[in-house]
């Protein structure tokens, strides 16, 4: 939630933010994005990785798909269709390689666990175990879940 608010954040800072969205042009929209791509930091690096980057595209694209939707703007119209498409800018900062855990690695961290005495180190273990994502790890309930013996069976993630 709070990446979302911080995007709609940045968003309010270009120059189109204040301005009546049918008079919005790509050229502007590029313009924004390509300076969001090319901001640094004081110490020299790219402020903005490509995965931020792709979401304030996102979200202003799916603005403008939503005037589209309540006919405030025909499609024609929408910076996101025209000729003069806005695309994907593309990060300064480098994009670095994620790769999981080898089944070494992954010992390696059960064992560290066994040791640690995290907080979070119950949802660190069905995590690292099961390879469902943190966020639907949180979201459980033990209502939703049916154990049996060495195995889970998730019903449902939502409520």
């Amino acid at each position: 939630m709070l990446r979302k608010k911080r995007t709609a954040e940045l968003i309010s800072q270009t120059s189109f933010a204040s301005r009546p969205i049918q008079k919005i042009t790509a050229e502007e929209i590029k313009s924004d994005l390509k300076k969001f791509a090319n901001m640094k930091k004081p110490n020299g690096k790219y402020k903005y990785s490509q995965s931020y980057l792709d979401k304030i595209f996102s979200v202003t694209r799916q603005t403008f798909f939503y005037a589209v939707d309540n006919d405030k703007l025909t499609l024609e119209q929408s910076p996101f269709k025209t000729k003069t498409k806005v695309k994907r800018p593309k990060a300064g900062k480098k994009t670095r390689k994620v790769s999981p855990l080898d089944i070494e690695e992954t010992k390696k961290f059960l064992k560290q666990l066994t040791i640690e005495t995290d907080k979070y180190k119950d949802e660190l273990w069905f995590i690292t175990l099961t390879g469902v994502r943190p966020g639907e790890c949180l979201a459980l309930k033990s209502k939703k879940c049916k154990m049996k013996e060495r195995s889970n069976k998730i019903k449902r993630f939502t409520n």
